[in-house]
């Protein structure tokens, strides 16, 4: 009796500690066969040996790697020397995007940012980090409209935050309009930009009276647009 207890209890042990290595084999599996390269997994050192295997793997060649380590470490050098120029700051951190190496990137960016808060490229940079690789698109959104408020200017600020609307924020693809309208007023010779992408945004929204709308003021600042021109007779045949 007490044998065959013992031979179960056995049984059952051999079989936990099989079924144990087995999960810990599929695990270390699953994690090696599908873990994608991720070359910011680790603090960047610019200055470190380079690891060109880490970089082959998502498809940079020798050449291309050693010429991006070299542009980092020209722009880190005159950074050394200019500690809070903005300008070399956005060029470090736009040289480790290159590379993917986001979190460092990332963290360059947030550093221009909190010695330079009353300029927006760094904000605008930041965001598109924000959306690729980190998918964190409030604080996307939140950057994107931080640059436009400061460098309103910019008009790829305005068509990145309201690309971001169209395509993450369907609560605020009312607001992509006045978005435009005031990029259009803040960039004087440049409005045509704005109103066209108004067109295309009204199109795809199904309201062609808008669309035409849009399509008559791009007219009125870039009267020779032919293609405007043959969507503006499209539209107004559907209406």
């Amino acid at each position: 009796m007490n044998k065959n207890m013992n031979k179960k209890l056995l049984l059952a042990v051999s079989i936990s500690v099989f079924l144990a290595l087995m999960v810990l084999v599929a695990f270390w599996w699953r994690g090696n066969y599908f873990r994608q390269p991720d070359t910011a997994s680790k603090e960047f050192d610019i200055y470190a040996d380079i690891d060109y295997d880490k970089y082959e793997q998502i498809g940079f060649k020798r050449e291309k790697v050693d010429k991006l380590f070299e542009a980092l470490i020209n722009v880190d050098k005159k950074l050394q020397e200019t500690p809070n120029d903005y300008e070399y700051m956005l060029q470090l951190a736009g040289y480790k995007t290159m590379l993917q190496e986001y979190d460092s990137a990332l963290a360059t960016y947030e550093q221009a940012i909190s010695l330079h808060s009353e300029w927006g490229p760094a904000y605008a940079e930041a965001g598109n980090l924000y959306v690729y690789p980190y998918a964190d698109y409030q604080k996307a959104a939140e950057y994107y409209q931080k640059a436009v408020d400061l460098a309103p200017y910019r008009s790829d600020y305005y068509r990145w935050l309201a690309d971001l609307y169209v395509a993450q924020f369907p609560e605020r693809l009312s607001e992509v309009e006045q978005l435009m309208v005031a990029g259009a007023k803040a960039n004087a010779g440049n409005e045509a930009a704005f109103y066209s992408y108004l067109i295309t945004f009204f199109s795809q929204q199904g309201n062609i009276a808008k669309a035409v709308e849009y399509a008559q003021k791009t007219l009125q600042y870039d009267p020779d647009n032919e293609n405007v021109q043959r969507e503006l007779a499209e539209f107004q045949a559907q209406l």
